[in-house]
């Protein structure tokens, strides 16, 4: 029997997608029955690890499931973290910082990018970054002695926010000498070196975080709901809101009413399908949201050769064709959606594509849609039988970057392989076929590509509007000519995200690695290198795995301008994709 998505019961009826699913919906309905007889949300909130298969990771699995249960948790410790809000209203802070990386901040950048625009709360930058200008100019932009600076750190040794951290206790000591500390909060597990080096210096707070749960987890523990509290977010609307949706992923709710076992049971068999490619469509006020979801389920899912790859959708985009490896999530915010938006599901629709449709009303049901992912991913990894709760590929990156450090620590300097060749000002580096100018190479990188694969731009440049703007210019302009799905993000962020994707998941991706911009320079305090050399390690060091791993990747240094830089390859690229057509 084929289930009917379109007549659920359930009272809070809402929270259960709407689902178009085509010809794939009898093969889901008996995914969903498996689901159900093998008692996939059952096992789930008993932390069963063997959900997930035979392997090596049960004892990770099992300390990685307290997202479960924090919510409940969370509100319980509202009262304690309303009265540090207070505290720090009243001693006088004009402006917080979040110094992280990965999980422990880009809930943090979510919310900044998002919800602080309709409330009052103490001006917010999220610094999750190792480039020099980006640094220098938050510097500036901030009154240093008025500024709470919160250290974000899993595993209290992250170099990106430990780097950051150690630069602004240095400029903060020059002003108010062993008082520094008063300025500084930490958030990091128990036990962690951070945890030390917080009573030591006498940090205002340290936060102990609950360590069995993961970095893209972690939205509702004191990692998301900190700085969500001090940006004026009704912390407590929003719990309450996610409470419901915890209690209808509950195992008491029959499994077809269950919004996030039902959502990731048909992500997994839609992937099975040949369907990894999840595009979201959104309105444009909530689309950093997309970031989020692009760490949880590309990190979570992209191991053993498999894995979901979220991508961004443009109601706006003049892309008309689509390929055969699509899932399309449609988000309407607050009402939104007009005849556009309904043209757009019902020709996808037609197409034969699935599409998913889910109603947010405001900005209080976000934690709700956050905690549905959160489950379907964890069931969908289940399906796949990967761990939905490790990272092997990141860390593998961290490695290359600390061997590049230690090189840098012996011999002073950082030794940069030499560019294939030179050519209208940018610097080419990676497989080619004897390529000396910028067009050919080009287009023998661009013939690699084969229906179903992706395109990534990974940008190793200073994240300025401008920048981020022009970026966006040419992963459109590719995504369109190539008709291949895309994705674009700025280092270091994206290798705590998609990286992992990109290393242990399908072999599909064509990646474009470009680097620039170090006009400035500072260094890190205590090191013996540059906030730029680290950026061009970790740089170096994705280069390289992503060619240990066999992938399709070239390097392209675009200068000191990078405007200059960019401009230059889009124009090239236009030209070099005239021969592209076999998409066509």
């Amino acid at each position: 029997m084929i289930y009917d998505f379109y007549n659920q019961t359930s009272e809070l009826e809402r929270y259960m997608p709407k689902f178009k699913l085509g010809k794939y919906q009898k093969k889901i309905d008996m995914r969903l029955s498996q689901i159900e007889e093998q008692q996939y949300v059952l096992r789930l909130w008993s932390k069963d690890a063997s959900l997930w298969g035979e392997n090596k990771g049960e004892k990770t699995i099992t300390q990685s499931l307290g997202w479960l249960n924090i919510v409940e948790k969370t509100i319980a410790a509202l009262p304690m973290l309303l009265k540090f809000e207070s505290d720090i209203h009243s001693s006088g802070f004009k402006h917080i910082v979040i110094l992280g990386m990965g999980g422990s901040s880009l809930s943090s950048f979510v919310y900044k990018k998002i919800i602080q625009k309709e409330n009052q709360g103490i001006p917010f930058t999220v610094l999750d970054t190792t480039d020099p200008e980006i640094i220098l100019e938050t510097e500036k932009l901030i009154p240093l002695e008025n500024t709470l600076f919160i250290l974000a750190s899993k595993s209290g040794t992250t170099v990106e926010p430990q780097a950051l951290f150690e630069y602004f206790y240095d400029k903060l000591k020059q002003i108010k000498g062993e008082s520094a500390g008063e300025n500084f909060v930490a958030i990091t597990d128990p036990g962690t070196m951070l945890v030390k080096q917080a009573k030591e210096l006498n940090f205002r707070q340290i936060f102990l975080n609950y360590s069995d749960i993961g970095g893209r987890y972690s939205i509702f523990t004191y990692f998301g709901i900190i700085p969500a509290i001090l940006m004026g977010v009704n912390v407590g609307e929003l719990l309450e809101r996610t409470l419901l949706m915890v209690h209808e992923c509950s195992a008491g709710v029959p499994l077809r009413k269950n919004p996030g076992a039902v959502l990731g049971g048909v992500l997994a068999e839609l992937v099975k399908q040949g369907r990894n490619k999840l595009t979201f469509f959104m309105p444009e006020e909530i689309s950093p949201m997309k970031m989020w979801f692009e760490q949880l389920i590309a990190e979570s899912t992209g191991k053993k050769g498999v894995g979901i790859l979220p991508v961004s959708g443009d109601i706006t985009s003049g892309n008309t064709f689509y390929g055969n490896d699509r899932i399309f999530v449609f988000i309407n915010y607050a009402g939104v959606f007009d005849q556009e938006w309904s043209d757009k599901i019902n020709s996808l629709e037609e197409e034969g594509h699935p599409v998913i449709i889910i109603e947010l009303d405001d900005i209080h049901d976000f934690g709700m849609e956050f905690f549905r992912w959160q489950f379907a991913t964890a069931i969908s990894g289940a399906i796949l039988n990967i761990n939905p709760f490790d990272q092997p590929n990141v860390q593998q990156n961290k490695e290359n970057t600390e061997k590049i450090l230690k090189t840098i620590e012996s011999k002073g300097l950082l030794k940069e392989d030499k560019p294939l060749f030179i050519d209208k000002g940018l610097r080419f580096s990676g497989t080619t076929n004897g390529s000396v100018t910028a067009e050919a190479f080009l287009d023998d990188f661009f013939s690699l590509a084969v229906t179903g694969d992706y395109i990534g731009i990974q940008a190793y440049i200073p994240e300025t509007i401008k920048t981020t703007s022009e970026i966006e210019k040419l992963r459109k302009f590719l995504e369109e000519n190539l008709h291949l799905a895309s994705t674009s993000g700025f280092g270091p962020r994206y290798l705590h995200s998609t990286g992992q994707f990109h290393k242990g998941g399908p072999n599909n991706g064509l990646f474009i690695l470009l680097t620039g911009g170090n006009s400035v320079d500072i260094d890190v305090p205590g090191k013996p290198y540059t906030f730029g050399m680290l950026k061009n390690s970790q740089a170096i060091g994705d280069f390289k795995a992503l060619q240990d791993h066999k992938r399709r990747v070239i390097k392209i240094d675009l200068g000191e301008d990078v405007s200059k830089g960019l401009y230059n390859l889009r124009e090239t690229i236009k030209t070099s994709l005239t021969l592209q057509v076999k998409f066509v």
